[in-house]
């Protein structure tokens, strides 16, 4: 079955050393947050178009979610990859 490429978000991304099926299904998510940080998009921006949470509703959860969601995505830049890489090689 093929993943949604716009799932919906939890309050926050994991946070923990190895690779979680979150993170496998919001790769898209992630790379989105990376496109936009890159680009200085305004967070609240981010946080409506991406994440789809209000910050005029609710400031305080779009602004956890946004922060604990690019800090995931930085992480799969940085380490998180490996283990996909690993995943998807041939045996």
């Amino acid at each position: 079955m093929a993943q949604p490429l716009d799932p919906p978000v939890a309050d926050t991304a994991p946070n923990t050393e190895t690779l979680t099926p979150y993170d496998e299904e919001h790769l898209v998510t992630y790379l989105r947050l990376l496109d936009a940080d890159a680009e200085g998009a305004d967070w609240t921006e981010v946080a409506n178009l991406v994440l789809h949470i209000d910050p005029a509703r609710e400031p305080a959860r779009a602004r956890r979610a946004w922060e604990s969601h690019l800090a995931r995505a930085k992480w799969m830049i940085e380490h998180g990859y490996r283990e996909l890489l690993r995943r998807s090689a041939p045996e």
